[in-house]
């Protein structure tokens, strides 16, 4: 990373989405040199010469290519921090995804604060998942016998963290104390692990946390 900024590269297949992305992230903070591919073979050959801190591939979940692409590029780059973007998020997919080692997993009608914010999340080794693909993925596992360890996946360090707390019965309050951040800040984690396990209230996110036995995973 130089001068503090993110080095982005973008892989997309679609000109004009490649461009519009890359213009966006360039007004973001914190975005230092974007690089652009196409394909496969651009990527690796773009990830070898300019070593990003973080790539952003666009998928097609219909096709395999996606994965054999994202395959390739942890082959030869283990270590990378990878924002999978897609138009149609299958469960499944995202699930292959996960396990090849993307972190990031966002539609590509996202915000660009969204994507910026994964992108930020990525490269500091946390899961990223945006409401659909944490929907569409905790379905998946739903329909299955639970995999906590994977299920896990889908919250950041600091989501699991709090889920921890608030089966232990702490308001947030009190966990915004304990972890020395606002209450503000807490209630944003709060609101967006209720997002992610489909949940209305604390009691929800415990119901949850307790059904899919990653409340034990926690201990």
């Amino acid at each position: 990373m130089v001068n503090n900024k993110l080095s982005i590269l973008i892989s997309d297949d679609q000109s004009i989405y490649r461009t519009g992305l890359k213009q966006l992230l360039a007004n973001r903070s914190g975005i230092g040199t974007i690089t652009e591919a196409t394909n496969e073979t651009e990527m690796i050959g773009a990830a070898r010469n300019s070593h990003p801190d973080v790539v952003v591939m666009g998928i097609n979940y219909q096709r395999n290519d996606g994965i054999e692409a994202l395959s390739g590029l942890f082959a030869a780059f283990p270590e990378s921090r990878v924002v999978v973007l897609t138009s149609s998020p299958i469960s499944e997919r995202i699930r292959q995804m996960m396990e090849l080692g993307a972190l990031g997993h966002v539609t590509k009608f996202a915000e660009p604060e969204e994507i910026h914010e994964a992108i930020q999340a990525v490269y500091n080794r946390e899961p990223y998942f945006c409401l659909e693909c944490a929907r569409r993925f905790s379905e998946l596992i739903s329909r299955k016998d639970p995999e906590p360890a994977l299920m896990l996946q889908i919250f950041s360090d600091r989501e699991r963290e709090i889920i921890r707390m608030i089966c232990k019965e702490f308001t947030s309050k009190e966990i915004a104390s304990a972890l020395n951040l606002s209450k503000r800040t807490i209630e944003g984690h709060r609101s967006r692990i209720m997002n992610k396990t489909g949940s209305k209230s604390t009691a929800g996110i415990i119901i949850y946390a307790v059904e899919h036995k990653i409340y034990q995973c926690m201990e």
